[in-house]
């Protein structure tokens, strides 16, 4: 053994052989002590004392040095014997070596920067004091006024609902006063809008932070959930802390139905912790009447949302497809920076688009926009025949394509393209269940495959109608 088990081997007591037989009879027992603090400053140096020798850069100093720390090591190794000083110190070599070469979480560089952004557009240097490193990590979550783009001329349509959005939301950020002076004044501190796919609720609120003039902290799973034991419940606290030290903000959770699932008992315990955790948290800006902070979340399935998160956001509004109306509106604004034909009818496309969401019309429109583009192409390209290669000259930056503009026999014709989100999905499970069948044959029982793969109704929970939807 090592230089220090040699004085660990030192008996207690010892047991000749017995008279009367037996195991003791036979063997002398040797009793070994566990080591004391002599023998454990043999152990530590043990291990070093080889790499001293073998690297000559080291000076007498360094040895000096370390005969210094090991008897302090060998009181903090108390009660310890010589495998569990060997695996200690193993342990250690290895926390030193994974400290040195792991890369760092987060760059500083990013952090200080986004600090620096925020001592600039107006939040108070104070606030900002001893920020915790939770509170560092989320603050590069953060999203500026000056960066969103969008406002509520952007998005057409929902008059109404973006009418009681400024009530509700802008108003309050802007000027707290208003809804301080009585308790039934003051404006809840969740918001949920849901609704089929792509009708407009995120653009709705990134609209309402720039609008407000709020910060926008814009949160994800990848942003709150961690390996680590104990890391999300910080980073959920970070959150809200984060929140009142930069109010007026805005946090938004997108897809809420991912984060906030109806509780169960297989949830894992990251999930449960992190769902009461949030719940926790938000019933602390529920009694603070002079709390600057909006919650609002967005989802497309709130049937799936934990009854607790449901009660904390106690105005929910639905953004479901546009009417004919609204789909003019939506139209319009999508096309209010392309050069558009005087004589385009939007009345006539927002009547065929029925069923089309805000985002179908916008990928309409840029199919229907091809076709002039391709003519210009085309033009272009006829003039090139004949040329080889390396005889055609660079196009300019001022050399731009002559196009026309777009028609509504363009966007028509695009229909034939471009259909609704939903459409295209039923009709895929409808071909996928005529397939189905098809091989299956008819005594196969393939009537309960087509009826579990039709279309089926739902209740919507937030309000009186029914809506057909894929499940």
């Amino acid at each position: 053994m090592a230089t220090g088990s040699e004085s660990c081997l030192s008996p207690v007591w010892s047991v000749g052989r017995s008279p009367g037989g037996g195991l003791l009879g036979r063997l002398g027992v040797t009793g070994v002590r566990l080591p004391d603090m002599l023998d454990r400053v043999a152990l530590l140096r043990a291990p070093a004392a080889p790499q001293y020798a073998r690297d000559g850069a080291r000076s007498d100093a360094d040895g000096e040095a370390l005969s210094a720390d090991v008897p302090m090591g060998a009181l903090v190794f108390n009660q310890l014997v010589a495998s569990g000083v060997g695996l200690l110190l193993s342990w250690i070599a290895a926390r030193i070596m994974r400290r040195m070469f792991a890369p760092p979480a987060k760059p500083d560089e990013t952090q200080s920067a986004v600090v620096a952004r925020l001592i600039k557009g107006g939040v108070p240097r104070e606030r900002l004091k001893g920020m915790t490193s939770a509170e560092l990590t989320m603050s590069c979550e953060l999203v500026f006024p000056e960066e969103v783009s969008t406002r509520f001329r952007d998005i057409g349509g929902h008059d109404s609902l973006k009418k009681e959005l400024r009530e509700l939301v802008i108003l309050p950020l802007r000027a707290p006063s208003l809804f301080s002076s009585h308790e039934l004044l003051r404006p809840p501190k969740g918001v949920m809008l849901y609704g089929p796919p792509g009708t407009g609720k995120t653009m709705l609120v990134r609209a309402l932070a720039k609008e407000s003039g709020a910060q926008f902290l814009n949160l994800s799973p990848s942003s709150l959930l961690s390996k680590w034991v104990g890391e999300t419940n910080r980073l959920v606290h970070a959150v809200f802390s984060l929140a009142a030290r930069v109010a007026p903000c805005v946090v938004f959770v997108d897809e809420m139905d991912a984060l906030f699932r109806a509780r169960s008992a297989g949830d894992h315990e990251v999930y449960r912790d992190m769902k009461a955790e949030f719940c926790q948290l938000w019933d602390g800006l529920l009694s603070d009447s002079t709390s600057q902070v909006m919650l609002i979340g967005a989802t497309n399935r709130p049937w799936d949302i934990d009854t607790a998160i449901l009660r904390r956001m106690p105005r929910a509004f639905l953004v479901d497809l546009p009417d004919a109306a609204q789909r003019t509106g939506v139209l319009r604004a999508v096309l209010r920076t392309s050069k558009v034909d005087p004589e385009f009818d939007y009345d006539r496309i927002a009547s065929l688009t029925e069923g089309y969401s805000g985002s179908d019309l916008s990928e309409l429109s840029r199919a229907a926009f091809q076709a002039p583009m391709q003519e210009a192409l085309d033009r272009r390209l006829s003039t090139l025949e004949g040329h080889s290669v390396s005889q055609v000259a660079p196009v300019r930056p001022s050399q731009e394509l002559s196009v026309r503009p777009l028609r509504t026999d363009d966007m028509i014709h695009a229909l034939k393209i471009v259909a609704p989100t939903a459409q295209q999905s039923m009709e895929y499970r409808d071909l996928l269940a005529s397939r189905e069948a098809a091989r299956a044959g008819p005594r196969s029982g393939t009537h309960d495959l087509e009826e579990l793969l039709s279309q089926s109704l739902y209740r919507d929970p937030f309000s009186d109608g029914y809506h057909q939807a894929s499940m």
